[in-house]
């Protein structure tokens, strides 16, 4: 059962706040003239380059959306934009109003428990929390287990299914019960440990357990959510935490950036006390 959060307790930490992967930006568009022709979409990528989002790219199939709700409202609007790695991407256009709805979702992918925290991203608030047993368990309790089960492709398939399965329930009950539409969710963001996140990106595993204990990938571009089997989230980015290794994954990652430690010079530790637990 989802739980609704005070958002008194659960802001999002005042140190993350310049941070950001998804920003919504107020724009005020120069009407075009004979004196400026300047299209329509160049004109907003000239202006939220002036703003410092550069460079800035649109998809192909979002153009002729983000042109009629841009002259829908007068060229006065807020831009949503994410951030890809390598530049900003124009992810919608809203109304330029105290009401303009900009959510997203963060996800810990634990060995035992699945957490899901949806987040206003304009106000910086978390709006409800949700926790619900992790599906793979039917198939091992344990890490290792999985990662035997997940050697060939038809066990990895099945793992990655039930995983993306559970999140897509957990996620769409939540905004549900929230009364958000599914187009307010422009980011989701994920942290697990090395081996979770083999099986939520469906790779390979099976090294992992092998001397010298390599991972398939330690890094994970930045992709739309709908790439990942989320259909139901056409303007959200996706961001999975990157690992260090075999046994330190994203999930100490994020907790690191969340408890300050990176940007710390005193000595602090960090226990994560989970199926598995480390010590940063």
């Amino acid at each position: 059962m989802g739980k609704k959060v005070s958002q008194k307790d659960f802001d999002v930490p005042v140190e993350l706040e310049n941070q950001a992967l998804i920003e919504s930006i107020a724009v005020d568009l120069p009407a075009p003239s004979l004196n400026d022709n300047t299209a329509d979409l160049d004109r907003l990528a000239r202006t939220l380059g002036q703003l410092g989002y550069s460079p800035v790219q649109i998809a192909p199939g979002k153009m002729d959306e983000l042109v009629r709700k841009m002259r829908g409202n007068d060229l006065c609007f807020r831009a949503v934009v994410g951030y890809t790695g390598t530049h900003w991407e124009v992810l919608d256009v809203v109304a330029r109003s105290p009401d303009s709805s900009v959510f997203g979702f963060a996800l810990d992918l634990g060995t035992s428990s699945l957490v899901f925290r949806l987040i206003d991203i304009a106000r910086k608030k978390i709006i409800r929390e949700v926790s619900v047993k992790n599906p793979q368990v039917a198939w091992g309790e344990d890490i290792l287990s999985r990662i035997i089960f997940a050697r060939g492709q038809e066990g990895l398939a099945v793992l990655r299914d039930s995983l993306v399965e559970a999140c897509s329930d957990a996620m769409l009950k939540m905004l549900e019960d929230s009364g958000i539409s599914a187009h307010c969710i422009y980011a989701v963001s994920c942290a697990g440990n090395t081996a979770m996140s083999h099986f939520f990106w469906g790779l390979d595993p099976s090294n992992l357990c092998r001397e010298p204990y390599i991972p398939a990938a330690n890094t994970f571009p930045i992709v739309r959510a709908t790439e990942l089997g989320f259909d139901f989230f056409p303007n959200a980015l996706l961001y999975l935490f990157p690992n260090v290794g075999s046994y330190v994954g994203g999930d100490i990652i994020s907790g690191v950036i969340a408890a300050g430690l990176n940007r710390s010079t005193g000595i602090h530790m960090l226990i994560d006390v989970g199926t598995n637990a480390e010590v940063v």
